[in-house]
């Protein structure tokens, strides 16, 4: 990779466009800054995956009735069926994860978002 190489992905995809923040870059910091910019978009595609199941999840019918006049009804009448708003309000400021009532939980991610702006901040009291 050459410098001219850096300096425009610097640019493009680590959206820093001062040469003169750029030419202060070490090589470390450069691949560690790429390396967050995958994680980064790792969590976007994954939050793009879950708004997909969650849509689908939103959707969802049934069929209830007789076989001769089935009806089709949705799973989940409102959002309320789907999560409660206002119990997850009070858990974030308890510290707890979030929770919804079709199977999706936050308590994983949660975790990891934590140890990741602990690792991130930690990185940026370095410099």
């Amino acid at each position: 990779m050459t410098y001219d190489n850096i300096v425009v992905i610097c640019m493009g995809e680590l959206n820093i466009k001062r040469l003169d923040e750029i030419h202060r870059l070490t090589l470390n910091e450069f691949y560690y800054r790429m390396q967050a910019q995958e994680v980064i978009a790792l969590k976007e595609e994954y939050n793009l995956l879950k708004l997909a199941f969650f849509i689908r999840d939103a959707a969802a019918t049934e069929n209830r009735g007789t076989d001769r006049n089935p009806k089709e009804y949705y799973k989940y009448a409102s959002i309320h069926d789907i999560m409660d708003y206002q119990d997850n309000f009070h858990r974030i400021f308890e510290g707890k994860s979030r929770v919804y009532k079709i199977g999706h939980t936050r308590s994983e991610s949660t975790a990891n978002d934590r140890k990741l702006a602990a690792l991130l901040a930690e990185f940026n009291n370095r410099e």
